[in-house]
């Protein structure tokens, strides 16, 4: 038995490569730097394929770079393919679809009239483990016409925004759609699926092409020929060096059996994207390995079988190397195209050294240009015999002949007039190439090469040096630069801090400004922790003035010193010049009178938090206030409620304040003629008023507050007066003022479902001082609330 399985095995392995006999493999003429990739048979002749040519910063393509680089952006390209199996770049496919391809993901049904193609979710992606490097992604159906012009996009039923599906593939008879998932069901990273597509355009379950397929790594790019023969890549099979490419035969209703392709197909880089025409034997697959042009490389191949199919009547090779006309060194980098009647047919990027070589067909007439770049185009017609045979021709290219000049005259830049006997120094590439010394009213002049970088010194005795960088074009030039030299300027230096003269500290934002001859030189915005600084010609009297509001003007006379580079450190303090007073305060129990300790106050210029005190033991405490400023005050202590103290000092200088803050304890709710209610003090309104006062403000504060503390509580506001006045007069004002207190408790916040109210006039009493009654004022207090009922 374990002879007959290695006889099988060695079978397999003859089979495998019997069908790839003398294969020949290219790297194709469409390949660039970027990244080329993936090939979809096209008719006519054409193909479509993938490449990064727009993407300036996509770096070397590394055995790694399809983890590090997942979402590689790539645009589609028409490609001609040539009689020999090359590719030449035609045009570009359509910016229709240009929304961050990932690979050559694009598909079409036999009939070309629908296109399959993935479709990043790139805007709309739930966070997954690897998002930062992944986005998902969906197939997408659309129409096609003749111009491969798209319509009627929908995204397939079996996406999904928590996997992605990609690499769709319609089999020869466009009742399967291949794709590569990472479905919840799959063996590895991404696994091979399979999808029947009916012919009323919907579609059967996704079938997982099963473990011989799919493996715990990573399968891509399937491919079936018109034989249902699979091509597939993958980094976990057997035998698999990196990303290899391997076949599968369809038998028994499965793909069970398979086979990794032998060398030239796979080597120890990635190879992958597996096409082949089976009519020629002959296809494309990608690859990055060494001999590659750029990041990734589309590489054509042929097998002899098709090599037999041809039947050459008569073949001409014409060939040869670039040369330099002028140095008759060979060129680098040089395009040459072959034409037949303006119709491109094959087209080579030649290296340095290398001989450029085309199959010519007999009698026929060709045009032939070769380009480089900062050369003259060459061209010429060449029509070949009837004999089969090889024209050795090597192709010389004029350089095209780039000089410049540069000229100028040196000048005074404060008097305008000529400098006499300036040296100007040129370099090139930062080394010293020629230098002049001029005298008074000639030019400078230099030649130049095109396309350098220079630079040119300019100095003279009692001048500044001066440095002018520049580069030439690629075209001939005259250039006209005159030159401006300022004097030397005998310069000194005052700098130093601002401090706040009461306290010591420095000072933030004080505007400092200096004077020549009562002229503005020049201001400062001179922050904390920075000095101002001024510079100062030599022998002037200077005046500097400092300015900050809130502080006296400060002037400063300063006579600079007549030697050069001079240094003059001088810090300054300003006088503070507000107006004071003295809060003396005291925080006690709002029902016994006896004080608080451990009191907080917070003390607010406005609604701006300037200052916060916490008393510890005492319950007095002094504050320093601003003349002419609103401020509230806000005394609180655990287990009572805040006191406010709305006030405003006036303009007399160190006047003493005095003021008690009242705490009362925190009591929420009390119980009202059965009624649960918020405890809150008498909401008063002026005479005849619905207007929420600042003081009644306080009180509603609190009812927001237990609101917000209590999420799932109701209120029912009942508002009523007393009895002193008409009673419809009374209802209509008690209902205003209800309105009023329930739009300044929603207008913080709270829902308005939770609030609801009206008013009840002096239908509700809470004593015997109905109409015609006679009652202290104290009495008739007690009718006039506004209450806070818990409904729910």
């Amino acid at each position: 038995m374990k002879k007959l399985a290695q006889l099988l095995i060695l079978l397999s392995i003859n089979f495998i490569f019997a069908q790839f006999q003398n294969v020949t493999v290219k790297n194709t003429a469409i390949n660039s730097k970027y990244a080329e990739l993936g090939v979809i048979y096209l008719p006519n002749g054409k193909v479509l394929f993938a490449s990064s040519q727009k993407d300036e910063n996509d770096k070397t393509f590394s055995t790694n770079r399809r983890k590090q680089n997942s979402q590689l952006f790539l645009d589609l390209y028409y490609g001609i393919e040539t009689n020999n199996g090359n590719l030449i770049l035609d045009s570009k496919f359509t910016n229709e679809l240009n929304n961050k391809f990932s690979e050559s993901d694009v598909t079409f049904t036999p009939d070309f009239k629908t296109i399959y193609f993935t479709w990043n979710n790139f805007y709309n992606t739930e966070s997954r483990k690897d998002s930062a490097n992944w986005k998902t992604q969906h197939i997408v159906k659309a129409s096609v016409n003749e111009n491969f012009e798209i319509s009627n996009i929908t995204y397939l039923p079996f996406s999904s925004d928590k996997y992605s599906v990609k690499n769709p593939f319609v089999n020869s008879k466009g009742t399967q759609l291949f794709f590569v998932s990472d479905m919840p069901d799959s063996f590895g990273e991404t696994d091979i699926y399979v999808v029947d597509i009916y012919k009323d355009g919907t579609y059967g379950i996704p079938k997982n092409l099963g473990s011989k397929v799919n493996t715990k790594g990573v399968e891509l790019f399937p491919f079936v020929d018109a034989n249902n023969t699979l091509y597939f890549t993958s980094n976990g099979q057997a035998g698999a060096q990196s990303f290899d490419i391997f076949k599968s035969t369809f038998e028994n209703n499965s793909y069970s059996k398979i086979e990794q392709l032998p060398s030239p197909f796979n080597t120890e880089f990635d190879d992958l994207a597996f096409v082949i025409n089976k009519q020629l034997n002959a296809g494309y697959f990608t690859s990055n390995r060494k001999d590659g042009i750029g990041d990734v490389d589309i590489y054509s191949f042929s097998t002899k079988e098709k090599e037999k199919e041809k039947i050459v009547i008569c073949e001409q090779i014409i060939k040869g190397l670039f040369i330099n006309e002028k140095t008759n060194e060979n060129l680098d980098n040089v395009e040459i195209a072959v034409y037949i009647d303006k119709q491109l047919i094959d087209k080579q990027l030649i290296n340095l050294g290398n001989p450029y070589s085309f199959k010519l067909n007999c009698n026929t007439i060709y045009k032939i240009i070769s380009k480089k770049e900062n050369f003259k185009p060459n061209e010429f017609e060449i029509k070949t015999g009837n004999v089969s045979g090889t024209l050795n021709k090597n192709i010389k290219l004029s350089p095209i002949e780039c000089n410049q000049t540069i000229t100028g005259l040196i000048f005074d830049n404060n008097t305008k007039a000529l400098i006499n006997n300036p040296k100007i120094q040129l370099f090139k590439n930062n080394e010293a190439i020629n230098s002049q010394v001029v005298a008074t009213g000639n030019r400078y002049t230099f030649n130049l090469d095109c396309k350098e970088n220079y630079k040119m010194l300019i100095t003279n005795e009692g001048y500044e040096p001066f440095e002018y960088s520049f580069t030439t074009s690629n075209i001939n030039n005259d250039i006209l630069k005159d030159f401006h030299l300022t004097p030397v300027e005998c310069l000194g230096n005052i700098s130093g801090l601002i401090f706040d003269k009461s306290s010591g500290k420095q000072l933030d934002n004080v505007i400092a400004s200096i004077y020549l001859n009562n002229k503005l030189v020049t201001s400062q915005n001179v922050a904390i922790g920075y000095k101002y600084n001024f510079n100062l010609n030599c022998g002037n009297t200077y005046k500097i003035v400092f300015e900050k509001e809130g502080f006296n003007t400060s002037e400063e006379m300063i006579i600079s010193p007549q030697e050069n580079k001079f240094q003059i450190p001088k810090s300054v303090s300003l006088s503070p010049t507000k107006c004071v007073q003295l809060l003396d305060a005291l925080v006690i129990n709002a029902e016994t009178g006896l004080p608080l300790k451990n009191a907080t106050i917070k003390i607010y210029k406005i609604n701006t938090l300037i200052d916060s005190l916490n008393l510890g033991e005492s319950s007095k405490f002094n504050y320093e206030l601003n003349c002419n400023t609103n401020y509230r005050i806000v005394a609180s202590l655990k287990n009572y409620t805040n006191a406010v103290e709305i006030l405003t000092t006036n303009q007399i200088q160190n006047d003493q304040l005095f003021r008690k803050f009242n705490l009362e304890e925190n009591i929420e709710f009390i119980a009202v003629q059965n009624q649960k209610q918020i405890k809150t003090k008498p909401i008063y309104f002026d005479l005849d008023k619905d207007d929420i006062r600042p003081d009644a403000a306080i009180e509603l504060t609190k009812v927001v507050d237990i609101l917000n503390k209590y999420p799932t509580i109701k209120l029912e506001i009942k508002s009523h007066t007393d009895s002193r006045a008409p009673d419809g007069y009374n209802m209509q004002l008690s209902n205003r003022r209800a309105k009023s207190v329930i739009s300044y408790i929603i207008s913080k916040g709270i829902n308005e479902s939770r609030i609801s109210g009206k008013g009840y006039g002096e239908t509700q009493l809470m004593n015997r001082c109905s109409n015609g009654v006679k009652c202290s004022e104290t009495e008739h207090e007690l009718n006039r609330r506004t209450e806070f009922v818990v409904i729910e």
